[in-house]
């Protein structure tokens, strides 16, 4: 709770709203630049809060996100803003932490076939079990285990469709959104949560539940056997075949829509060479394959970018980082109009901020396309860039420019 509080304490005052406000009008008149030498980088917008988790694109052509510790009471927001940096709009301030009905700290979103957003709670919601192992928060019994929740694109319609609880095998702690399937219901991963595994360690489970609530039931538990996966970051991808394909912290696998058909299609053993700790989703290229990153292990023990089949056969490691070179920690991937992969890394880079860079799905043509400073109006990016319908690259990042903390949301053109 300690980043939450704190937050709370430095909740925007009214210089740093008005030192902020001077920063927008400069980026609307054209006064500032992220760098005058990078053309095809601009920052949009400064968001009021910090902790960017999700950005999406909606059928409108606008962009919705969330943070996690903004809004009301510092616990995050889903927000809407148009590709030129007008028209921010929060559509939900949430307010659940230690209780409640409502969720705190969004971690994801979706845009459902009905129009409306879709999307997780780490915490809020109902509270929890008692604290499990020497390296459990003590908190995390009061905080909640996290929603789904429904939210209208105008801001109206709010509703916690499910509350986590932990209890009897049920999940805790979504670190990421859901997706639809081809049925039309909502499915997702939890962190925490799921049957206890021997040694009463949860290590988190695969839910599915309909588009009003209904129908929610856990599709899969991971168990105690880290090889056969456990602790899932990421969110699911649907994949072409009609499966689900996810990461767990050492694996990438593979499920049915009903649950059935698990099965490991690449583990990773924790030594360099082979990349380790997956913390994205992977994506499925347009030559059928599964694009995905690990923020650690490879040549430089900085991150790998991986490609392989959908059976688990000609796994590659495409990229390695190489920490100051190009970067460390890299996040999700897109798949550009071009074919070719699109980037970030939240660390380092020749600038110390982290980069976005582009490469060939067969490894090929690696190029830096912006490193970010350790210091400034954008550095840290965090989260999957995505392609909007205009051909340009859209991500958030932080800022901490002038002792202010903030998101920031920025646009890459090529």
């Amino acid at each position: 709770m300690r980043p939450i509080i704190q937050a709370q304490r430095a909740a925007f005052v009214p210089r740093r709203a008005a030192f902020l406000s001077l920063l927008q009008v400069a980026l609307v008149c054209g006064l500032l630049t992220a760098n005058a030498n990078e053309t095809n980088y601009q920052v949009i917008k400064f968001l009021d809060g910090m902790g960017p988790t999700a950005l999406i694109e909606g059928k409108d052509g606008n962009l919705y996100g969330t943070l996690h510790t903004a809004g009301e009471k510092a616990e995050g927001v889903v927000f809407k803003l148009k590709k030129d940096g007008s028209g921010y709009t929060v559509l939900h301030h949430f307010t659940g932490c230690r209780g409640g009905g409502d969720g705190s700290n969004p971690h994801g979103l979706v845009e459902g076939s009905d129009g409306a957003l879709y999307g997780t709670t780490k915490y809020g919601g109902v509270p929890g079990r008692a604290p499990v192992g020497p390296f459990e928060d003590p908190g995390i019994s009061d905080l909640g285990n996290g929603t789904v929740f429904k939210v209208n694109k105008d801001g109206s319609g709010y509703r916690v469709l499910r509350s986590f609880t932990c209890r009897d095998g049920d999940g805790s702690m979504p670190y990421a959104g859901v997706v639809e399937g081809r049925d039309g219901g909502l499915y997702g991963t939890t962190f925490d949560g799921g049957s206890a595994a021997a040694n009463g360690i949860h290590l988190g489970t695969v839910f599915k539940l309909n588009k009003d609530g209904s129908r929610y039931q856990v599709l899969y538990t991971f168990g105690t056997n880290t090889a056969t996966g456990a602790r899932p970051w990421a969110s699911l991808m649907a994949g072409s075949d009609g499966a689900f394909y996810g990461t767990a912290m050492s694996t990438v696998f593979k499920l049915n829509p009903d649950g059935s058909g698990y099965r490991v299609l690449h583990g990773f053993p924790g030594g360099r060479a082979d990349g380790r700790e997956l913390r994205s989703s992977v994506v499925e290229g347009r030559d059928g394959a599964l694009y995905g990153t690990t923020i650690s292990g490879g040549t430089g023990d900085a991150g790998t970018v991986f490609k392989l089949n959908k059976d688990g056969s000609s796994y590659k490691v495409l990229h390695n980082f190489m920490h100051s070179a190009d970067g460390m920690e890299p996040q999700g991937l897109a798949q550009g109009s071009d074919g070719a992969l699109y980037g970030t890394t939240e660390s380092r880079g020749s600038n110390g901020g982290g980069s976005a860079y582009k490469l060939d799905p067969d490894g090929s043509g690696f190029t830096v396309l912006r490193s970010f400073p350790v210091v400034g109006e954008a550095t840290h990016p965090q989260g999957t860039l995505i392609k909007g319908s205009d051909g340009a690259l859209y991500g958030m990042a932080s800022s901490n420019g002038t002792n202010d903390n903030h998101a920031i949301v920025f646009k890459i053109t090529r």
